[in-house]
C-alpha cells in the first residue's frame, strides 16, 4: 500500500471516529443547555432550537455542541461513510443526506441563523422567526426530514456489504420510526409533548450514527482502502511501501 493510500485510510478512520463522537457532543450540548435555562423553559414543550435563541440563557452551550457535533458528522458522512458505500448509488446519496441532515449541516446552520426569542418567553411562531436569520432557521427545519431519509436510503447499500445485513434491517427500522416521530412532532405543533418527541428523534438518530461509525471503525482496514482495481499501479522497479 502506498504512503498516500495509508494516509487516506487513516483520514477515513479519523472521520469515522468523529462520527462516533459528534452525536455525543451534540447531545451533551442540548442536555446541559436545557439544564441551565430558567424555569419557564419546558423540555416537554419547547424545541431544542430555543436553547440557542437570542433570548436564551447561556446559548453558547448548545451552539458549541451544534457546531462541533454538526461538523464532525459532515466529515464522517462525506469522508468515511461515502467511501465505504462508494459502489452503491443509493449509498452515495444516503451519505449526502446524512451530511445535509439536521444533525449535520442543519446543526451548523443553526449556529449562524438563530431564532429571535424562545417560546418560553411568550414568543409566538411569527416573532421567533421575525428576522432574516430567524426565517432561514425555520426554513432549515426541513433538514430533520433528511435525517429520517438517510437511514432508509443507506439501507439499500448496507444490504450489499458483507456482514451488514442485520444493520441494514436496523437502519430501515430507525428510519421508519423517525418518520413516525416526525409526523407526531408536526401534529403536536409546539404543544405539550412535542419537545419530548423532538428529543426522541435526536436521540434515536444520534444512537444510530454512533453505532454506524463504530461499525466502520471495527471493519478491516481493507473496507476503507481502495479495491485492487481502483488502486493506482505500481511504478516499474519501485517497491510498494
Amino acid at each position: 500500500m502506498h504512503v498516500d493510500e495509508v494516509t487516506s485510510v487513516r483520514l477515513r478512520r479519523l472521520a469515522a471516529l468523529l462520527g462516533a463522537v459528534g452525536p455525543v457532543v451534540f447531545t451533551l450540548g442540548w442536555g446541559i443547555g436545557q439544564a441551565v435555562q430558567d424555569g419557564r423553559y419546558d423540555p416537554g414543550r419547547d424545541d431544542i432550537s430555543d436553547l440557542g435563541a437570542l433570548t436564551a440563557r447561556h446559548p453558547w452551550v448548545v451552539l458549541t455542541g451544534q457546531a462541533l457535533g454538526g461538523a464532525a458528522i459532515v466529515v464522517f458522512a462525506l469522508v468515511a461513510l461515502r467511501f465505504l458505500v462508494r459502489d452503491s448509488r443509493a449509498g452515495r446519496v444516503g451519505a449526502w443526506l446524512l451530511a445535509l441532515s439536521g444533525l449535520g449541516l442543519g446543526n451548523l446552520l443553526d449556529t449562524l441563523f438563530r431564532l429571535d426569542c424562545r417560546a418560553a418567553d411568550g414568543c409566538d411562531h411569527a416573532h421567533r422567526a421575525a428576522s432574516w436569520h430567524g426565517t432561514i432557521h425555520e426554513i432549515g427545519g426541513v433538514t430533520i426530514l433528511l435525517l429520517a431519509m438517510a437511514p432508509l436510503v443507506l439501507t439499500m447499500a448496507f444490504r450489499h456489504l458483507p456482514g451488514w445485513a442485520g444493520f441494514a434491517l436496523a437502519s430501515q427500522a430507525v428510519g421508519s420510526v423517525q418518520l413516525l416521530l416526525l409526523m407526531a412532532y408536526l401534529a403536536l405543533g409546539g404543544h405539550d409533548g412535542s419537545g419530548y418527541v423532538q428529543r426522541a428523534i435526536g436521540l434515536l438518530a444520534a444512537a444510530w450514527i454512533v453505532t454506524l461509525a463504530v461499525r466502520v471503525l471495527r471493519r478491516p482496514r481493507s473496507m476503507l482502502s481502495p479495491s485492487p482495481d481502483e488502486a493506482s499501479p505500481e511504478p516499474v522497479g519501485r517497491p510498494a511501501l
